[in-house]
């Protein structure tokens, strides 16, 4: 039914069975799957460089190091942000509009926001490159609840299991939970017997941002004049960012854009 209804849409996605599904992941699953064959995986972080290289090609000052730490509406009608640098000298940045891109931590700098986004960790951890390539797809499975996928060279990396400890799961800290850690080192080697032997390299965490509806909020903020809001992602940043970002600039710019019905910060009361 799902990728019926993703077809409808002109999605190129296509119903896989168990035994098609099985031969793709390169294990036993009893379950089907879709198939999107216009989709893949980037490294983030090399992403990151080339977008910021590209933003700075065009003229954008980036600021790195630098922490805001208060937001302020002028008597003049304009923002005022005051931004603390890596010698704890705080100066002053004044716009007649800002954008609050900061997902999980926008309410620390603005308290108001703390009912449209809250966060969550998630946990991930890599084997080293010790088996030959079985898995060419990135795989999300259960909603999004696990993921996983084997990089060229033969690492594996997986992630996701934070639905079986959510009250430990919430908060600011990135610290990885043993619980969740172990939870998916034995699924990843459920799934792949040939990493029974194989310690992880690797165990991480990151905080993520999420909205009460697993929708982003993108648009005018709900009570400050001049303050456009482009977070809560609940975990699937990566693949909106961007178009949404393009959202964020035409009403910065133009004052109005396509769907911001869908995803108004007003929305959430």
């Amino acid at each position: 039914a799902s990728a019926q209804a993703l077809q409808a849409d002109k999605f190129d996605v296509r119903y896989l069975s168990c035994e098609s599904t099985t031969k793709r992941l390169g294990f036993a699953t009893p379950w089907g799957s879709l198939w999107d064959p216009l989709g893949g995986g980037c490294q983030p972080a090399v992403f990151v460089h080339g977008l910021a290289s590209a933003c700075a090609r065009r003229g954008v000052r980036i600021f790195e190091n630098a922490c805001a730490t208060k937001l302020q509406s002028t008597p003049s009608g304009d923002l005022k942000v005051s931004v603390e640098g890596p010698s704890s000298a705080t100066v002053s940045v004044i716009a007649t509009r800002a954008v609050n891109a900061l997902n999980a931590y926008a309410p620390l700098l603005d308290v108001s926001l703390s009912h449209l986004v809250a966060p969550f960790r998630g946990q991930m951890l890599s084997f080293p490159p010790t088996q030959p390539r079985l898995l060419k797809s990135v795989v999300y499975r259960n909603h999004g609840f696990e993921y996983f996928r084997q990089h060229p060279d033969g690492r594996f990396t997986f992630g996701g299991f934070r639905q079986t400890a959510v009250a430990e799961e919430t908060g600011f800290e990135e610290m990885t939970n043993q619980s969740v850690q172990k939870g998916l080192e034995d699924f990843a080697r459920l799934c792949y017997p040939q990493l029974k032997d194989v310690e992880p390299d690797a165990r991480w965490a990151g905080t993520m941002g999420f909205s009460l509806d697993g929708l982003p909020m993108v648009g005018q903020h709900p009570s400050r004049s001049g303050v456009i809001l482009n977070l809560g992602f609940t975990g699937h940043g990566f693949g909106l960012a961007m178009e949404l970002s393009r959202m964020t600039a035409q009403l910065l710019l133009e004052g109005t854009a396509s769907d911001t019905d869908l995803f108004t910060p007003r929305r959430v009361s």
